[in-house]
């Protein structure tokens, strides 16, 4: 077992003591941050918006989200990736949807880097661009619940519309769902089929931290 699976398992096992125990009314499981990467095995406090205790498939998805990240993503903050994988899991069963999706989904747009910038304007986690910020009330594209709720509520969209289809649900996040549409069926180009893969295979490897 490497350092990343070690401290997400001390980090259950805690949560796990803290609710059947009923000791404290917010399970222990968040981390502060130290300012320069680092962190210390003290004060795992959940905030307000916290993953619900009562639901052992979330707090498994929460455990895999963290180990996922730090296990491949070794330069983001263990603060951000404690609020990360907190924020996905709480957001995405507000609205249906598989956290490990939406983190496989992240995790191609921006690498966990809720600073990223692109070229063409897109912000934040899930690569937001200005249209959607202005259509989903995000203020603050660079806060990681603002832009993880209004990724999760365009890929929801996205699928309700495309009837679940992941392929052409993730194509129109991609390029857009009226260049999509446009297409009237005609195959995508190798420049979206390669995103759709690379989102496909990161989910597949989020599975395996299940």
């Amino acid at each position: 077992m490497n350092w990343a699976s070690m401290f997400v398992f001390f980090v259950f096992m805690t949560t796990m003591f803290s609710v059947s125990g009923q000791s404290s009314p917010n399970p222990i499981i968040k981390s502060a941050n130290s300012g320069n990467g680092s962190f210390a095995m003290a004060d795992y406090y959940l905030n307000n918006t916290a993953v619900p205790s009562y639901n052992v498939n979330n707090l498994i998805s929460y455990q895999a989200i963290i180990s996922y990240i730090m296990d491949n993503y070794k330069k983001v903050y263990i603060s951000d990736v404690l609020s990360i994988a907190e924020h996905t899991v709480a957001i995405c069963e507000k609205y249906n949807m598989d956290p490990l999706f939406i983190t496989a989904l992240v995790s191609v747009e921006s690498e966990f880097n809720k600073y990223a910038l692109s070229s063409s304007g897109a912000k934040g986690l899930g690569q937001l661009m200005p249209v959607n910020l202005y259509g989903y009330k995000v203020s603050d594209p660079y806060d990681i619940h603002q832009n993880l709720q209004a990724t999760v509520r365009m890929v929801k969209e996205l699928m309700d519309t495309w009837k679940g289809d992941t392929s052409y649900s993730l194509a129109s996040y991609f390029e857009g769902i009226n260049a999509v549409k446009r297409k009237n069926g005609a195959p995508f180009s190798d420049k979206t089929t390669g995103y759709v893969s690379r989102v496909m295979n990161r989910y597949n490897s989020l599975k395996q931290y299940l």
